[in-house]
């Protein structure tokens, strides 16, 4: 499917098959030569905090991953990942409502591990990935990029962070 934002096209994947085979596509496909200071800021601004469709990816996607597999809120099984009670208690107190992810999981993955790209290691991808990516924006830790993927973080996103998660995003 396609639809129209200004002078841009966009596509939607026709399902999470496709979207995993371009993916693993990506993971083995050559770096691309870095010919300006633009490109190379652009580039670094999404390695550290981006939109992997509708949940978080780059260094921060993956920092936020494994702080909640540190505090065994999260447990990685297969290709996906487990929510245990003290996770669910946890996803509450940064604004996630994990039994409303787990309904929108009807038709979607619930807490799929996504292999990150520029980091390559998973991180939290979903109905819950979704969840947090959004509550994190709603609360204003952090700021989506006008010109793209990439997200910043904001003051109170790192002080929000370190205290929720122990992450220092500098």
């Amino acid at each position: 499917m396609v639809s129209a934002h200004g002078r841009e096209r966009r596509y939607q994947l026709s399902s999470p098959a496709v979207a995993a085979a371009i993916e693993t596509l990506a993971r083995i496909a050559p770096p691309v030569e870095v010919r300006s200071l633009t490109t190379a800021q652009r580039g670094e601004a999404l390695r550290a905090a981006r939109m992997c469709y509708d949940h978080l990816a780059g260094r921060l996607g993956v920092s936020v991953t494994q702080a909640l597999v540190r505090r065994r809120a999260l447990r990685l099984h297969g290709a996906s990942f487990d929510v245990s009670s003290t996770g669910e208690g946890l996803f509450l107190d940064l604004g996630v409502d994990v039994p409303a992810a787990r309904v929108r999981a009807r038709r979607r993955a619930f807490a799929r591990a996504c292999q990150d790209w520029s980091e390559r290691r998973p991180h939290l991808a979903g109905a819950l990935g979704a969840g947090l990516a959004a509550a994190f924006i709603d609360r204003g830790w952090l700021r989506q990029s006008s010109q793209g993927r990439a997200l910043h973080i904001t003051d109170d996103g790192r002080t929000g962070l370190s205290t929720a998660l122990g992450i220092d995003a500098a």
